[in-house]
């Protein structure tokens, strides 16, 4: 039963998807980042952008995530994928 248990933990962690409310916050804290006057370095805002969700866990709905390392890496790989996006915007833009 006890690997029963751990069997069905690792699929429902292999399953975990972010939601869209979370997927549009990580957009929007992306663009704030990206678009503050006084950023210089715009290489390293996937950290800039995880810092900032973890300080903001609770307001922006991603305490289910910090604390599960298998969510983290999926939030990690989210924010490259999110923030690599942004930065063509702003590639595009500028």
């Amino acid at each position: 039963l006890k690997r029963l248990l751990e069997d069905l933990q690792i699929w429902l962690e292999e399953m975990f998807t972010f939601t869209s409310e979370q997927l549009t916050n990580i957009r929007a804290v992306a663009r704030d980042l990206i678009y503050d006057p006084t950023r210089l370095h715009f290489k390293s805002i996937d950290v800039d952008i995880i810092k900032a969700l973890c300080l903001e866990k609770v307001t922006m709905r991603f305490s289910n995530v910090f604390g599960s390392p298998a969510r983290e890496a999926k939030l990690v790989s989210t924010v490259k994928r999110i923030a690599s996006s942004v930065q063509n915007g702003y590639r595009q833009d500028v």
